[in-house]
């Protein structure tokens, strides 16, 4: 679905403004006040595909969610307060080091595109390491807890 909204979202941009622009080059400044130039086409991929593992993570959860109290309805409600309730979170846990570990704090991979992590020291391996650790951890509190169930036929 997100390859889908890329190209209907370039295809519509480019009717309405042209497709003329994709060949520019994109001037940048990074949060160190470096000029960079940067590719245009390349630069659309990166928010899209680390967007797309922020999703992977919110499904996994409300998966992990609805597998344990067997409610898609519990499951929506809870994903979609973790995804706006979580920044706020956020803010108010910024000054405890171990707030970095947290999930919503490595969802936003899009973070260290602007140079800007949550903490220092945070890297894009760091997070992805994190992630990968909910992500084992979600799936197998699903898979526990969906083995456990009594399954009628």
């Amino acid at each position: 679905m997100l390859l889908t909204l890329f190209f209907v979202s370039v295809t519509v941009n480019g009717v309405l403004f042209g497709f003329g622009d994709l060949n520019l080059p994109l001037i940048e400044v990074t949060y160190e006040g470096y000029i960079v130039e940067k590719n245009m086409v390349l630069n659309l991929w990166k928010p899209y595909l680390l967007n797309g593992v922020s999703t992977i993570l919110y499904v996994t959860m409300a998966f992990m969610i609805s597998s344990a109290f067997r409610s898609s309805t519990m499951a929506i409600g809870f994903s979609i307060v973790a995804l706006f309730g979580g920044n706020i979170l956020l803010e108010g846990l910024h000054r405890f080091d171990w707030s970095k570990y947290l999930l919503f704090a490595n969802t936003d991979l899009t973070q260290y595109l602007s140079g800007r992590p949550y903490h220092d020291g945070m890297t894009l391996s760091f997070s992805i390491g994190v992630l990968a650790v909910y992500f084992l951890a979600f799936n197998l509190i699903s898979w526990l807890m969906f083995t456990r169930r009594d399954v009628a036929a």
